[in-house]
């Protein structure tokens, strides 16, 4: 498949997927239209834009792209106004929803960041952090708006960074062994997408630290 048809694919898919989870979390808490469309927009783009930002890309995904701006207006809009035009989402708990619309825009973006990287011809393993920042800072950023603790940094969360950074090495570890850039996002983004999901459904977390012996 054509690098940049697949490229442009996930980028819509992820930004939808990450304004829903954003609006429904909005939705959650109560917010308006603006508060909604401004979460929005900040789990959609905030990974991005920092990767963007990192690695000097200019313009930013989104300005080069100001539908995708619309979009998430259009998203908000649905969801808030005409619940009936995206029944089949609101079947699921609301908190269920956007953890699971959350776990598809992780892998997404986190695939779609250890691409930019290594297109730009970063380090492997630099790139695999970009791929972590891109998936999970759109995440925190949501998150802090609305009041709470980022997922990323929850202690009793089930494991968020490490699914996105396994699958970021994958996708890595496919293009050195000679896999084609658009197989390598796609495998990338499945494993990070089915990691997560399995994370939650089985409830997998790191290890505690273990308490320091007193002196």
């Amino acid at each position: 498949m054509n690098l940049a048809l697949l490229e442009r694919g996930f980028e819509i898919a992820a930004v939808s997927f990450a304004a829903l989870s954003g609006v429904v979390d909005a939705r959650r808490r109560n917010l308006d239209l603006v508060g909604a469309f401004v979460v929005g927009l900040l789990a959609a783009f905030g990974g991005g834009t920092l990767r963007d930002v990192l690695l000097d890309r200019r313009p930013l995904f989104w300005v080069a792209r100001p539908e995708y701006v619309v979009l998430v207006l259009v998203l908000a809009l649905l969801h808030l106004y005409c619940p009936q035009a995206l029944r089949p989402l609101r079947r699921r708990p609301v908190q269920a929803l956007a953890d699971v619309l959350d776990a598809v825009a992780l892998g997404l973006f986190g695939g779609l960041g250890v691409q930019a990287a290594l297109a730009l011809e970063t380090p492997p393993f630099v790139a695999v952090l970009f791929g972590v920042m891109t998936g999970a800072f759109g995440g925190v950023l949501r998150d802090i708006v609305l009041n709470e603790t980022p997922q990323l940094f929850r202690p009793t969360s089930q494991l968020y960074a490490v699914p996105v950074f396994t699958g970021g090495l994958a996708q890595v570890a496919l293009v050195e062994f000679g896999a084609s850039a658009s197989s390598a996002l796609s495998t990338g983004a499945l494993l990070t997408v089915v990691f997560r999901l399995a994370a939650m459904r089985w409830n997998w977390r790191l290890p505690a630290p273990r308490p320091e012996s007193a002196d």
